[in-house]
């Protein structure tokens, strides 16, 4: 057998057993579930409550902002250990300054970040967006000045 395929039958059958348990959850449920609908079965579900607003309602985009900023400063500082993992393993002493400089200009990129987003008012949910939108408006008018 020719080793480079041989190579890729275990992978070759890992997909197939994802595969196969995605379709057999699905046909289990298909098979366990129950056919009858109902008003209640058919209604939206909100928490165990009746719905309190209409379905389009148009939700602030400041919620989409700070998870945003949560997902991308978390992912950064998840990252970190990781990095501090591989680096404390490391016996040269001339590599571990490298490292450490490279450590410290990472959190620098992440500092002026947040320092910019909370001067922008991106974590100020009392103001609106358009009234955010005319500060920095004025606030580029005045340094273009």
């Amino acid at each position: 057998m020719n080793p480079l395929t041989h190579s890729f039958v275990p992978i070759a059958f890992m997909i197939f057993m994802s595969v196969m348990t995605g379709l057999g959850v699905l046909f289990l449920s298909w098979l366990l579930s129950g056919r009858r609908s109902s008003q209640a079965s058919e209604s939206i579900y909100e928490c165990g409550l009746d719905p309190m607003d209409a379905p389009t309602k148009r939700f602030s985009i400041d919620f989409h902002v700070v998870a945003l900023l949560f997902i991308l400063f978390d992912v950064e500082v998840a990252l970190l250990l990781p990095w501090a993992v591989y680096f404390s393993g490391v016996a040269d002493t001339s590599w571990k300054m490298i490292a450490f400089i490279d450590f410290l200009v990472f959190i620098a990129i992440l500092v002026v970040g947040y320092v910019y987003l909370y001067r922008a008012g991106a974590f100020d949910w009392s103001r609106s967006l358009s009234e955010r939108r005319a500060e920095a408006e004025a606030a580029h008018q005045q340094e273009a000045a």
